[in-house]
Formats: C-alpha cells, structure tokens, sequence
C-alpha cells in the first residue's frame, strides 16, 4: 500500500535530482573556467616537491587537469587539506580575486556533494520504505 505522503516525497526528490544535476553542471563549468585562470600558478605549483614527475605530465590534460584545478583551489582557499601535498608551502601569492574565487568554487563543490547526497538520502527513503 503507498503512503499517503509518497507523492510529496517523490516530488522532493525530483525537485533535488533537477537541482543536484543543474548545480553539478554549473560547478564544473565554473571548474572548466577556473583551470584556464589557474594556468597561470602551474609554472611555480606543478613542480617536484608538490607533484611529482608522472603527475606533472598528467595534470596538463584535459580530464586530470580539473583535479588539478581542485587542488589549486583547495590550496587557494582550505590551506589544511592539502598540507600533504604541499608541506613545505609554495611561494605564491595570490590576489583577493584568487582567494574570492577559490572559495566560491570550494563552496559550490561542497554543496553539490550535499545536494548529492540529498537526493541519495531521499532516493533510498523512497527505494526501501513499504
């Protein structure tokens, strides 16, 4: 027998897979930008101490080089979470809009993996309730 409430929930988790999809896709667009305006810090970053030689060459193409991207923001905005990785740390200085900019992509990444597990969450409800 389906609950009285089931559409309702239903209808949330359609309402967070549209939400969790549209912000998924807008965080790795703003990723995509990022790693273009990022280039600039892999001739002081991407070197030996911080990554080394097979990573160096992997993180210059398309596909790793957003990971890359994600630790430059990390390093950028949450300095703990890459301590490491970068232990000794880098000599680099990046201005107010680095800064502003890496905290705003570190945001909407965690808030994507919140809204993931969001739809998870409401999906298993739905999957296992009687």
């Amino acid at each position: 027998m389906i609950e009285p409430d089931a559409p309702i929930v239903f209808n949330i988790w359609l309402y967070l897979m549209l939400l969790s999809a549209s912000w998924g896709i807008g965080t790795v667009i703003f990723i995509v930008i990022l790693k273009f305006y990022f280039a600039k810090y892999d001739k002081v970053l991407l070197k030996e101490p911080h990554f080394n030689i097979a990573e160096q060459d992997n993180y210059l193409e398309f596909p790793l080089s957003l990971h890359k991207t994600v630790i430059y923001i990390h390093l950028f905005s949450f300095k703990r979470l890459v301590r490491k990785r970068f232990k000794s740390p880098p000599e680099v200085n990046p201005g107010k809009t680095t800064v502003v900019l890496s905290y705003a992509a570190a945001s909407a990444i965690y808030l994507q993996i919140i809204l993931g597990i969001a739809t998870l969450s409401v999906m298993f409800y739905l999957y296992f309730s009687p």
